[in-house]
């Protein structure tokens, strides 16, 4: 079927906007995927990725809500004045709500690339309606291995001057990270998890919800996230670790500046909504 785009407006004062994806003739879905905002990028995402990726998902049967949050792009903020998180978890009711009302559908699943993860993940704990999470560089929890095998693999491209190189220059981004407040994506890492213990119990408690989560890492940020089983090696121990997914892309790239790139994660993020609307 072809699939149709309308523009929506929601929220406080009409405040919010947003374009449904859904296949003509679709009156109604069970399920229905959110995409909010990556950082600042309006909400065709870098590279219109969320574009491609909302058509993809309409023409398998999964209705897709891209929006902007308040404050971003074409959404503006109204209202008394609030905490970041607390308007990022209002804007996410908003769509949630809109979607009830205009797709009569009452689960939603989100995809969210680098702080869109994040505000998918605390949207997830604050609302029971979300059936699940795909996040997409989203949290770092490195491994006792994680420095060593990114070393290993800057030796095998530079050389061990250059691997040399390579470990004093994080040990001078983690000083100026301690000294100062952290500016670019890699120094901000750290900062921008929860806590691990706070995490554990977080995904002890969505996991016990039945809320399906996938963590899914890139190649771009190898001092953080270096290799296949890293999530496995820090979480292996916890409860909830059977009933999660994680997935190492390192053909991904951050900012996903390439079509073989966009192809490889609106491939997994495919598969992994198909089999939760199959359920």
């Amino acid at each position: 079927m072809p699939v149709h785009e309308q523009a929506l407006l929601f929220g406080p004062e009409d405040s919010h906007l947003g374009i449904l994806t859904r296949c003509d003739g679709d009156a109604a879905a069970s399920l229905v995927c959110v995409i909010p905002n990556a950082g600042l990028i309006y909400r065709i995402g870098p590279r219109r990725f969320t574009v491609k990726l909302a058509r993809t998902l309409a023409e398998a049967g999964i209705p897709t809500l891209r929006f902007d949050l308040a404050g971003v792009g074409d959404s503006k903020y109204v209202g008394e004045s609030a905490g970041a998180r607390e308007r990022i978890l209002a804007s996410m009711k908003c769509a949630f709500d809109e979607i009830e009302r205009s797709a009569s559908a009452r689960r939603f699943i989100v995809m969210g690339i680098c702080s869109g993860a994040a505000n998918g993940y605390q949207a997830a704990l604050a609302d029971a309606r979300v059936a699940g999470v795909f996040m997409y560089d989203g949290f770092w929890y490195r491994s006792r291995w994680t420095t060593l095998v990114f070393l290993a693999k800057r030796a095998r491209v530079l050389g061990l001057a250059g691997a040399l190189g390579a470990a004093w220059r994080m040990l001078r981004r983690k000083r100026t990270a301690e000294a100062a407040q952290p500016s670019s994506l890699a120094a901000n890492l750290d900062s921008s998890n929860p806590p691990k213990e706070e995490f554990i119990a977080q995904v002890n408690e969505l996991t016990r919800r039945g809320v399906r989560l996938c963590f899914a890492y890139g190649g771009s940020v190898l001092p953080y996230y270096s290799y296949t089983q890293q999530f496995r090696d820090v979480f292996a121990a916890q409860p909830f670790f059977p009933k999660v997914e994680y997935r190492y892309l390192p053909m991904v790239d951050h900012m996903l500046s390439s079509l073989a790139a966009q192809g490889a994660l609106q491939a997994a993020v495919l598969e992994w909504a198909g089999r939760i609307a199959a359920a």
